[in-house]
């Protein structure tokens, strides 16, 4: 007990180190610079979602050179048919019918048309302010090559799964944030991603993953990280998009496992040190829960406040009052993923996912 005592209270402090990070903006000052920005959003099967995503578009703050350039992956809905009457400033392209399609295939079909270095890549289902565009442009700075945007969830209700996958998604952008700042990036999110064009382009545009259904996000960010590119964590909150969170225990079943697909693709001593981490921060404090209360009660006290830092929108008090059940939840929900991993088959908008080997 006493060693175990010795060991839980050396690791608290490296502990809340890391998380602290999680917390700290960079200082740099916002950029005043004039690039126009492409912004490329690719969809599929979005009839529920297009129609507001034209909404924010028709409303989004734009300077000369601006673009947007909306691909449609060969939908099978009538969702196109919302997207009439587009600003000017707006193209819609298809996936030709003789191509296999896929989310990456549709970006680098828009990233190639895009006339811009600075791209900016969202998701259909996400929606923006109308300063989006005007905030990300504050981001663009010489030192940066690859900028990781903020995602907020928002829900209809206060249900057990909500709940539960809000706490989830305000743990995975503080791990994310904090990632990024200890210059070993970990994951991000291409519902709301800034990179050059160039390192895009310098890097293979995916093509060192293009056999993997999935990673335009994660995948490339590793292959800037190889380059030597920049990656950073977006500091105005104005960059921010806002999207639904999973509706159904099958749906968050999914995507989860689509994402444990990619990151088995990455193999860093990096990334290997902070799963690590990241098992630790999943299995060993729950279990301290048993024989340190009390410290066990300090930690998740000092999570919710970096939670509230790092989070761009003010974090509900359920989740402040959920976090110690999803603290001892979320190691069994991950442990059940790994077992579903053997036996779902992955789908993505009505596609059968391969797996990746």
């Amino acid at each position: 007990m006493n060693v175990l005592l010795i060991l839980f209270l050396l690791f608290v402090p490296f502990y809340l180190h890391l998380w602290l990070i999680a917390a700290k903006q960079q200082n740099l000052e916002p950029s005043s610079s004039k690039s126009p920005i492409s912004v490329i959003i690719p969809f599929r099967n979005e009839i529920n979602n297009l129609e507001s995503l034209k909404y924010c578009i028709d409303r989004l703050e734009l300077i000369s050179g601006d673009e947007i350039i909306l691909v449609d992956d060969q939908s099978n809905d009538q969702g196109v048919n919302l997207l009439i009457d587009l600003r000017s400033e707006c193209r819609l392209v298809s996936i030709p019918p003789g191509n296999s399609g896929s989310k990456k295939e549709a970006l680098r079909l828009g990233i190639s048309l895009a006339q811009n270095d600075w791209i900016l890549t969202t998701d259909a289902d996400c929606k923006m302010s109308s300063r989006w565009i005007r905030t990300w442009r504050t981001e663009i700075n010489s030192k940066r090559d690859f900028i990781v945007g903020k995602i907020a969830l928002t829900s209809s209700s206060n249900s057990i799964l909500e709940l539960f996958i809000s706490c989830e998604h305000l743990a995975l952008q503080a791990l994310t944030k904090a990632s990024i700042n200890r210059k070993v990036p970990m994951m991000c999110s291409g519902a709301n991603l800034m990179f050059r064009k160039s390192i895009w382009e310098a890097t293979g545009a995916y093509s060192s993953h293009l056999n993997i259904a999935s990673g335009d996000d994660v995948l490339f960010m590793k292959d800037v990280s190889k380059h030597g590119g920049r990656i950073a964590f977006a500091n105005g909150n104005g960059t921010l998009v806002t999207t639904y969170s999973a509706a159904t225990i099958s749906s968050w079943l999914q995507q989860r496992l689509r994402w444990m697909s990619k990151s088995s693709h990455i193999d860093t001593i990096n990334s290997r040190f902070h799963s690590i981490l990241l098992l630790i921060w999943l299995f060993v404090f729950p279990a301290g829960l048993s024989y340190f209360g009390w410290i066990y009660l300090l930690l998740i006290i000092s999570e919710c406040l970096v939670l509230r830092m790092t989070s761009p929108i003010q974090p509900k008090i359920s989740n402040y009052l959920f976090w110690p059940f999803f603290r001892v939840l979320y190691p069994i929900m991950i442990l059940f993923l790994f077992a579903a991993s053997f036996f779902v088959k992955l789908k993505w908008k009505d596609r059968a996912i391969a797996s990746e080997a």
